[in-house]
C-alpha cells in the first residue's frame, strides 16, 4: 500500500541534495514497525469538534515531515552498513584466501593472452608436459574442424550466433571478453590453419596471393610472388574448359610455383571449393595427424599465435639434440632446421669446396622444406643426389660436434659424402636375384561386356604422366587403345583415377552401355566401388567419374595385379617415350 499527500502544507518534502520536491511516498513495510506507530502518534494531534478538514490535513503534513526524516536516517545508516560489509568482505580474501586470490588475479591475466600453461588430469595431477599441451591442442582444433564441416549443428549455430554472425569462423578474432570454452577452441584453431588449406574447384573463393591452396608445406602459398593483384582469385587462372591456362601460369609465376600449380587436379564441373586437412590422405582432419603437427611446429621455426609451451624441443630432445635458443657452432640468436643445415657461418668452408653451391642463387624461403622445392627446381639430378648426402653429412657433422670431438674437416664432410653416393649407385646398379610372385592373368569379360584396363606412369623427374587404356571384348580382341601425356606430377593415385577418368570419356564417346574397368589401383578401385569420397585432392576426379556412371547401363569396378595389367602398363611406357597422344 502507498499512501500519497498532496496537500497544501507538508505534501512534498524538499530533497536535500538539490533542492527539488519530491512527493512522499508511505511504504507499506512500515507497518506494523513500532518506530512508525511512535512517530505518527507524536505527531498526530487530536481534534475537538467539529472536525475539519483543515485540522486532519495538518496532521498528515506533521506526520509527513517526521516519516521523512526518520526514513533519510534509516538509508544513511543502511548504506553506511553495506560499504562497512564490503570493506571486512575484501579484507577477509586479502588476508584468509591470499593464495587462491593471487591464482585468480594471474588465470584471469592468462587468459587475456590465451596462454595455457598445463593441463590438470581427472585425479587432479598437474601436468605441463609438452605432450600433454599437444594432445589437448589437438583435440581443441577436432571441435573447430566441426564447425567448419557441418556449420548446421545446433553448437554450430549456437556458437555462429554468439561469436561471429557476421563472418566465419576461420576470420572471426578473439574477444577478452568471450568464454574460456570460446578461447580454447580459437586456440585449435591455430592448429587449423597451421595444417588445412583450400582444395581448388571452381577457384571463385581463393585468393592467389593471400590463400592457402598450393600443395606445398609449411606455408601453402606462393613463394616468389605473380604479376596478379591482391584480390585475384584462383579462377582466374583457368581456361573455358577449367583445366589450367599452362601458357599463363608459366608467364605470370616464379619457375618453383608455375611447377607447383598444374599439380592440382582440376574438375570437369564446378565444384565448390573446400577446405581440406593436408597431412592426412583422406583431406579429413583427425587427432593423431594433428597431435604430430603440434609437436613439430617449433622445429622449423613455425610458432602458433597461441603459446603451445615446450613444443620446440619435442622431438628434438627425444634425440639428445642441443634445444637451447642460439645455434651451438656459430652463437646465431635463431637455430632452425633451415640454419643448422644451410645457413651458419660454420659451413662456409665445406659448401666453398662445392662449386655449384657457391653459384647457388635462390629466392627467400620460409622453411627448410621450401629451401630443399627451391634446389630441386634449379639443381640438375646427380647435383641435387649430392645437395642432400652433404645435408645428411651436415646434420651428423653438427651433432658430433656438439657433443663429442671438434669440427669435421672440410675434406671429411665432402669427399666422404661423394664417396658414400657414388657407393650408392654403383650398389644400385648391380644385378639382384627376385624372388618369384603369383602370377595372375588377364581374362576375358562376360559376352556382351568390354572390359577397359588403364594405367598410369608417374615421370618425377619428368614431372609428367604416361596414360595408358585398352579397350576388349568378349573373346579378347582389341576394340581400341588410347596413350596420353599430361605435364605435371601427381600422387599415383591421382594418376590413376584421372586415367579411369579418361578411359570412362573414351568409353561414352564409343557408344559403349556394359563395361567392367580393371585397375591395379586397389585405393582408388575401393573408393570408387564403395563411393565414399574423401575431402583430398583426389575426392575431385571421383567425384567426376561418379557424374559419369548414370551413362552406362551396367557398370563394375575390379582390382587386379601388374600381370594381367601388362597391356595398359606397357601403353603408359609408350606414351613417355613416343608420341603425347596416339590412337
Amino acid at each position: 500500500m502507498r499512501v500519497v499527500s498532496e496537500t497544501r502544507r507538508g505534501s512534498v518534502l524538499p530533497d536535500s541534495r538539490d533542492g527539488r520536491c519530491n512527493r512522499f511516498h508511505f511504504e507499506e513495510s512500515w507497518v506494523g514497525m513500532a518506530e512508525c506507530d511512535q512517530i505518527i502518534e507524536n505527531n498526530w494531534r487530536d481534534l475537538v469538534a467539529p472536525v475539519r478538514l483543515g485540522g486532519v490535513c495538518d496532521n498528515i503534513g506533521h506526520c509527513t515531515a517526521s516519516l521523512g526524516s526518520w526514513n533519510s536516517m534509516n538509508r544513511a545508516s543502511l548504506r553506511r552498513g553495506i560499504n562497512t560489509k564490503r570493506l571486512e568482505l575484501a579484507s577477509l580474501n586479502r588476508s584468509v584466501l591470499s593464495d587462491s586470490w593471487r591464482d585468480i588475479q594471474l588465470a584471469s591475466a592468462r587468459r587475456k593472452y590465451n596462454e595455457i600453461l598445463g593441463l590438470s588430469d581427472e585425479m587432479g595431477c598437474w601436468h605441463s608436459d609438452p605432450g600433454s599441451i599437444h594432445r589437448i591442442v589437438a583435440l581443441l582444433a577436432k571441435q573447430g574442424c566441426r564447425l567448419i564441416n557441418q556449420p548446421g549443428s545446433l553448437t554450430g549455430r549456437v556458437l555462429k550466433h554468439i561469436y561471429f554472425p557476421r563472418t566465419s569462423f576461420l576470420r572471426v578474432k578473439a574477444l577478452a571478453s568471450a568464454s574460456l570454452m570460446w578461447h580454447s577452441i580459437l586456440w585449435g584453431r591455430s592448429l587449423i590453419e597451421k595444417g588445412s588449406r583450400w582444395r581448388v574447384g571452381s577457384g571463385s573463393l581463393v585468393s592467389i596471393l593471400q590463400d592457402r591452396w598450393l600443395p606445398r608445406p609449411s606455408s601453402f602459398k606462393v613463394i616468389a610472388g605473380c604479376s596478379f593483384a591482391g584480390d585475384s582469385v584462383v579462377a582466374s587462372l583457368k581456361s573455358t574448359s577449367r583445366a589450367w591456362n599452362s601458357i599463363l601460369v608459366r608467364n605470370s609465376f616464379a619457375h618453383i610455383d608455375a611447377e607447383c600449380i598444374p599439380s592440382l587436379p582440376t574438375s570437369l564441373r564446378s565444384c565448390p571449393d573446400k577446405l581440406l586437412w593436408h597431412f592426412s590422405k583422406d583431406g579429413k582432419y583427425s587427432v593423431k595427424s594433428g597431435y604430430w603437427l603440434a609437436s613439430s611446429l617449433g622445429q622449423d621455426g613455425i610458432s602458433s599465435s597461441y603459446s603451445i609451451v615446450g613444443s620446440r624441443w619435442s622431438l628434438l630432445a627425444a634425440r639428445r639434440v642441443h634445444v637451447g635458443a642460439g645455434c651451438p657452432l656459430c652463437d646465431a640468436s635463431v637455430d632452425s632446421v633451415f640454419h643448422s643445415l644451410w645457413s651458419c657461418r660454420s659451413l662456409v668452408d665445406s659448401k666453398a669446396a662445392v662449386p655449384f653451391l657457391s653459384d647457388l642463387r635462390l629466392p627467400t624461403v620460409g622453411s627448410f622444406f621450401d629451401f630443399l622445392l627451391a634446389c630441386n627446381g634449379s639443381l640438375l639430378v646427380h647435383k641435387m643426389e649430392l645437395l642432400l648426402v652433404l645435408l645428411w653429412r651436415f646434420w651428423f657433422r653438427r651433432n658430433r660436434t656438439v657433443y663429442i670431438v671438434p669440427l669435421l674437416s672440410v675434406e671429411e664432410t665432402v669427399g666422404w659424402s661423394e664417396l658414400y653416393l657414388a657407393d650408392y649407385k654403383a650398389a644400385v646398379a648391380a644385378p639382384f636375384f627376385r624372388c618369384g610372385s603369383v602370377v595372375e592373368r588377364w581374362q576375358a569379360p562376360s559376352p556382351g561386356w568390354v572390359k577397359i584396363n588403364s594405367d598410369v606412369t608417374v615421370d618425377v623427374w619428368g614431372r609428367r604422366l604416361g596414360f595408358g587404356v585398352v579397350f576388349r571384348d568378349s573373346v579378347g580382341k582389341v576394340l581400341m587403345s588410347y596413350t596420353s601425356l599430361l605435364l605435371g606430377l601427381f600422387s599415383s593415385d591421382i594418376g590413376e583415377a584421372l586415367t579411369i577418368l579418361l578411359s570412362f570419356c573414351l568409353a561414352i564417346d564409343m557408344g559403349l552401355s556394359t563395361v567392367c574397368v580393371e585397375s591395379d589401383a586397389v585405393s582408388v578401385v575401393k573408393q570408387l566401388s564403395s563411393r565414399v569420397f574423401s575431402f583430398s585432392d583426389i575426392g575431385l576426379i571421383l567425384d567426376d567419374i561418379l557424374s559419369l556412371v548414370v551413362d552406362f547401363a551396367d557398370l563394375s569396378f575390379s582390382s587386379v595385379r601388374r600381370s594381367a595389367n601388362k597391356v595398359a602398363h606397357g601403353l603408359t611406357k609408350f606414351a613417355l617415350s613416343h608420341q603425347p597422344v596416339s590412337v
